[in-house]
Protein backbone atom coordinates (compact mmCIF):
# COMPACT_ATOMS: atom_id res chain seq x y z
CA UNK A 1 0.00 0.00 0.00
CA UNK A 2 1.22 3.39 -1.11
CA UNK A 3 2.25 5.91 1.93
CA UNK A 4 -0.34 8.23 1.92
CA UNK A 5 1.67 11.17 2.86
CA UNK A 6 3.29 10.53 0.19
CA UNK A 7 0.06 10.61 -2.82
CA UNK A 8 0.25 13.26 -4.88
CA UNK A 9 -2.84 15.73 -5.93
CA UNK A 10 -4.01 14.58 -9.43
CA UNK A 11 -4.77 18.10 -10.42
CA UNK A 12 -1.70 19.00 -9.77
CA UNK A 13 1.78 19.30 -12.19
CA UNK A 14 3.27 15.71 -12.20
CA UNK A 15 6.44 15.18 -10.39
CA UNK A 16 9.83 15.76 -12.94
CA UNK A 17 13.39 15.66 -11.12
CA UNK A 18 13.40 19.63 -10.51
CA UNK A 19 10.86 19.76 -8.41
CA UNK A 20 10.86 16.30 -6.55
CA UNK A 21 14.83 18.00 -5.75
CA UNK A 22 12.86 20.64 -4.68
CA UNK A 23 10.76 19.05 -2.47
CA UNK A 24 13.58 17.15 -1.13
CA UNK A 25 15.33 20.19 -0.24
CA UNK A 26 12.87 21.64 2.11
CA UNK A 27 12.00 18.58 3.42
CA UNK A 28 15.77 18.60 4.28
CA UNK A 29 15.63 22.28 5.35
CA UNK A 30 12.74 21.69 7.71
CA UNK A 31 14.32 18.66 9.42
CA UNK A 32 17.75 20.53 9.81
CA UNK A 33 16.44 23.79 11.45
CA UNK A 34 13.44 22.37 13.09
CA UNK A 35 15.53 19.44 14.56
CA UNK A 36 18.61 21.64 15.67
CA UNK A 37 15.96 24.51 17.60
CA UNK A 38 13.53 21.95 18.94
CA UNK A 39 16.58 20.34 20.72
CA UNK A 40 17.88 24.22 21.70
CA UNK A 41 14.43 24.39 22.93
CA UNK A 42 14.73 21.27 25.31
CA UNK A 43 18.05 22.44 26.36
CA UNK A 44 16.24 25.99 28.07
CA UNK A 45 13.69 23.81 29.38
CA UNK A 46 15.78 22.07 31.11
CA UNK A 47 17.71 24.87 32.48
CA UNK A 48 14.90 27.07 32.45
CA UNK A 49 17.38 29.73 35.49
CA UNK A 50 19.93 29.72 32.66
CA UNK A 51 17.50 30.97 30.41
CA UNK A 52 15.71 33.77 32.33
CA UNK A 53 19.66 34.71 33.80
CA UNK A 54 20.52 35.19 30.12
CA UNK A 55 17.29 37.16 29.36
CA UNK A 56 17.97 39.40 33.18
CA UNK A 57 21.19 40.29 31.92
CA UNK A 58 20.32 41.62 28.66
CA UNK A 59 18.03 43.76 30.22
CA UNK A 60 14.64 41.78 28.63
CA UNK A 61 11.49 42.95 30.35
CA UNK A 62 9.34 40.70 31.91
CA UNK A 63 12.68 37.90 32.18
CA UNK A 64 10.49 34.68 33.45
CA UNK A 65 7.91 35.50 30.88
CA UNK A 66 9.68 36.03 27.88
CA UNK A 67 11.95 33.25 29.07
CA UNK A 68 9.45 30.69 29.16
CA UNK A 69 7.58 32.03 26.28
CA UNK A 70 11.19 31.77 23.83
CA UNK A 71 11.76 27.88 25.35
CA UNK A 72 7.56 26.83 24.30
CA UNK A 73 8.01 28.77 21.08
CA UNK A 74 10.83 27.18 19.99
CA UNK A 75 9.77 23.65 21.07
CA UNK A 76 6.29 24.41 19.25
CA UNK A 77 7.69 25.99 16.34
CA UNK A 78 10.20 23.60 15.77
CA UNK A 79 7.94 20.38 16.30
CA UNK A 80 5.47 21.81 13.38
CA UNK A 81 7.82 23.10 11.09
CA UNK A 82 9.28 19.47 11.08
CA UNK A 83 6.22 17.77 10.51
CA UNK A 84 5.39 20.25 7.63
CA UNK A 85 2.32 21.10 9.87
CA UNK A 86 0.98 24.76 9.33
CA UNK A 87 4.52 25.91 8.27
CA UNK A 88 4.23 29.03 7.20
CA UNK A 89 2.98 30.14 10.08
CA UNK A 90 4.82 28.33 12.54
CA UNK A 91 8.17 29.77 10.42
CA UNK A 92 6.91 33.47 10.41
CA UNK A 93 6.69 32.81 14.25
CA UNK A 94 9.96 31.18 14.72
CA UNK A 95 11.59 33.63 12.51
CA UNK A 96 10.17 36.75 14.62
CA UNK A 97 11.23 34.48 17.90
CA UNK A 98 14.90 34.16 16.61
CA UNK A 99 14.90 37.49 15.44
CA UNK A 100 14.28 39.22 18.82
CA UNK A 101 16.29 37.23 20.20
CA UNK A 102 19.32 37.78 17.77
CA UNK A 103 18.39 41.74 18.35
CA UNK A 104 18.35 41.39 22.04
CA UNK A 105 21.34 39.43 22.62
CA UNK A 106 23.15 40.91 20.33
CA UNK A 107 22.66 44.63 20.82
CA UNK A 108 25.20 47.26 20.96
CA UNK A 109 27.82 44.17 19.58
CA UNK A 110 28.96 44.20 15.98
CA UNK A 111 27.84 41.00 14.17
CA UNK A 112 31.83 40.32 13.61
CA UNK A 113 34.64 40.90 16.10
CA UNK A 114 32.91 42.14 19.36
CA UNK A 115 33.56 40.87 22.72
CA UNK A 116 33.74 37.34 21.14
CA UNK A 117 36.30 36.41 18.37
CA UNK A 118 34.73 36.04 15.23
CA UNK A 119 31.09 35.97 14.35
CA UNK A 120 28.95 36.69 17.43
CA UNK A 121 25.13 35.41 18.01
CA UNK A 122 25.08 33.81 14.27
CA UNK A 123 22.66 31.32 15.90
CA UNK A 124 19.60 33.07 15.98
CA UNK A 125 20.43 35.45 12.85
CA UNK A 126 20.68 31.99 10.96
CA UNK A 127 17.26 30.54 12.61
CA UNK A 128 15.54 33.42 11.43
CA UNK A 129 16.39 33.41 8.01
CA UNK A 130 15.82 29.90 7.45
CA UNK A 131 12.40 29.81 8.92
CA UNK A 132 12.04 33.04 6.55
CA UNK A 133 13.00 30.88 3.60
CA UNK A 134 10.41 28.50 4.83
CA UNK A 135 7.81 31.39 5.02
CA UNK A 136 8.31 32.35 1.65
CA UNK A 137 8.58 28.90 0.39
CA UNK A 138 6.11 26.88 2.14
CA UNK A 139 6.83 23.19 3.50
CA UNK A 140 6.85 21.63 -0.05
CA UNK A 141 5.43 18.56 -1.07
CA UNK A 142 6.52 15.77 1.46
CA UNK A 143 4.84 17.37 4.67
CA UNK A 144 1.46 17.38 6.22
CA UNK A 145 0.39 20.29 4.90
CA UNK A 146 0.28 19.38 1.27
CA UNK A 147 -1.80 16.45 2.30
CA UNK A 148 -4.00 18.39 3.98
CA UNK A 149 -3.79 20.96 1.37
CA UNK A 150 -5.28 18.06 -1.22
CA UNK A 151 -7.93 17.01 1.02
CA UNK A 152 -9.37 21.19 1.54
CA UNK A 153 -9.49 21.75 -2.03
CA UNK A 154 -13.18 20.76 -3.79
CA UNK A 155 -13.18 18.57 -6.71
CA UNK A 156 -13.37 20.30 -10.02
Amino acid sequence: MPNPLLMLDPRKPPLTPRNTLDDAALLILRLTVGGLLVIHGFQGLGNPGHRIALSRGFGVPLPEVASWLSILGEIGTSVTVVAGLLTRLAAVLMAVLMATTWLTSSLGEPLIGGSEPGLTHENSLFFAMSALVLFITGAGRLSLDARFETRARPQT
